[in-house]
């Protein structure tokens, strides 16, 4: 996605000072018995002010010479980019206008507004949250709806399921497609909204609505979905999964063949564990009497522990471990080092099935594990 900017650039022009012109600044520092070495100076001096102001006029003239150039380019240069702005200016203007006449509403209940080509097609696209009401104890959240407008299309394209939308539109190119993502906020979770325009029309991504959407701020070709889970424990005297966790999911961009995928996990046995990371990491960590309930490496290097306790009541609490094999160390959920503590919740061998790249993993001998 191309951003436009107006960019004014201003050429300084450089006024050189001929401060030597006809003084001879040395004889204020001369003594009177010096006389005839500063009738000679003078000369001297006169010698080298004419030749200073010929050089100086000949520098002014290529400095002349050289800034009218740069004139030139700059003011092509301007009005390249103020026509750009313009035809932006434009139709940000004309979508805006569409907007508040297909929905009904006043310029006061416009939340957000954005104005771009998304789509690189040389035409401009909108998105926007139309809201009445900000929530006075979240004031980052309004109720209001979320729209797209292009030269063919003004629709109503969320409407928030939960407290509200945050009122901050985000944006995030992965590849070579630009994103727009409308977070819709709950009490302890948020659902992001993920669209991408092609051929002037707004389509929902494949992974929107999967959980959090997060940027990786080290690498713009990977981000990160936060499933929002209750999955702590079987609880024997309520029948059902109670507990609420929070566990991150990787994703990538292939440009191979420009397609996004996710960092699925290949199932794995104990001994691969050990042959990958050189300890044996399921003994150590899996408390005795406890059972395994799968194992498995992402093609991140992550390497995922499952493994359940029951308790004196009856009920089944769930925990992970997650090993960064690259790293050597354990990380949480949210992908930072931690100790050796085990953490709530189970983990999935992908998020989004449809989206999985499972990696192959070598073992022991002649072991290659690839798949769920």
């Amino acid at each position: 996605m191309k951003k436009r900017f107006l960019i004014l650039t201003v050429t300084t022009l450089t006024l050189f000072s001929l401060t030597a012109c006809g003084i001879n600044t040395s004889i204020f520092n001369k003594d009177n018995d010096t006389e005839e070495t500063e009738s000679v100076e003078d000369n001297d001096s006169d010698a080298e002010e004419t030749e200073s102001a010929k050089s100086s006029d000949s520098n002014s003239e290529a400095d002349n010479a050289e800034s009218n150039d740069s004139s030139d380019q700059n003011n092509s240069d301007i009005e390249a980019s103020e026509s750009e702005s313009s035809t932006s200016e434009k139709s940000a203007s004309e979508y805006l206008k569409k907007l508040l006449d297909t929905s009904g509403s006043s310029k006061q209940d416009i939340v957000s507004f954005i104005c771009d080509d998304f789509d690189d097609d040389g035409k401009e696209e909108a998105f926007a949250i139309i809201g009445r009401n900000i929530d006075v104890d979240f004031d980052s959240v309004t109720d209001g709806t979320a729209w797209f407008v292009s030269e063919d299309k003004c629709e109503e394209i969320i409407v928030s399921g939960g407290m509200g939308l945050n009122k901050d539109i985000r944006t995030m190119t992965i590849g070579n497609t630009s994103y727009v993502l409308f977070d819709d906020m709950f009490v302890s979770e948020c659902y992001t909204h993920v669209y991408y325009v092609s051929d002037g029309q707004a389509h929902e991504a494949e992974f929107s609505c999967a959980g959090s959407v997060g940027t990786d701020g080290s690498d713009p070709d990977k981000f990160t979905i936060i499933d929002s889970s209750y999955d702590m424990s079987m609880d024997n005297e309520y029948g059902g999964m109670i507990g609420h966790t929070w566990k991150m999911y990787y994703f990538f961009y292939n440009s191979e063949d420009g397609q996004v995928y996710e960092y699925a996990g290949t199932t794995i046995d104990a001994d691969t564990v050990e042959f990958w990371c050189g300890r044996d990491l399921v003994t150590e960590m899996v408390p005795k009497g406890d059972t395994v309930d799968s194992i498995f490496m992402r093609g991140n290097g992550h390497i995922v522990i499952n493994y359940n306790h029951v308790d004196e009541y009856g009920s089944v609490n769930f925990y992970h471990y997650i090993y960064d094999q690259g790293e050597g160390y354990f990380i949480d959920d949210w992908g930072m080092k931690t100790g050796d503590e085990p953490l709530n919740g189970i983990y999935h061998s992908s998020l989004i099935p449809g989206m999985a790249s499972y990696p192959e993993v070598p073992g022991p001998g002649d072991t290659v594990w690839c798949g769920e």
